[in-house]
């Protein structure tokens, strides 16, 4: 009799935790699905935001290289665009005179 007596007791206490265990994992399977929804949409913002970090990075830096040096980047090409290969440059450049410039406009004068 006392030992029906402790099952029909333990029984009982076992009945409770098991309902309130039953409740408490309900809230948390609810609470767990949505915090499974907000995470994934915080994971989607998070890369998007890190894929608009990154771009912004490269144009910001970007823009500083253009900025530090405007007449470099903006106004003309490069010099290696406009000048013909070295190897060129003696065909087209004069030949040299002795005297300089105002030496030689000093002598036609007199």
């Amino acid at each position: 009799m006392v030992v029906g007596c402790w099952l029909l007791v333990i029984g009982y206490w076992l009945l409770v935790v098991g309902c309130w265990l039953l409740v408490v994992g309900c809230w948390l399977l609810v609470v767990g699905y949505w915090l499974l929804v907000v995470g994934c949409w915080l994971l989607v913002v998070g890369c998007w935001l890190l894929v608009i970090g990154c771009w912004l990075l490269v144009v910001g830096y970007w823009s500083l290289v253009i900025i530090s040096n405007p007449a470099k980047h903006l106004s003309e090409p490069p010099a290696s665009c406009l000048l013909p290969p070295a190897s060129c440059l003696g065909a087209l450049l004069p030949p040299k005179c002795k005297y300089s410039t105002e030496l030689d406009i000093t002598l036609k004068v007199r």
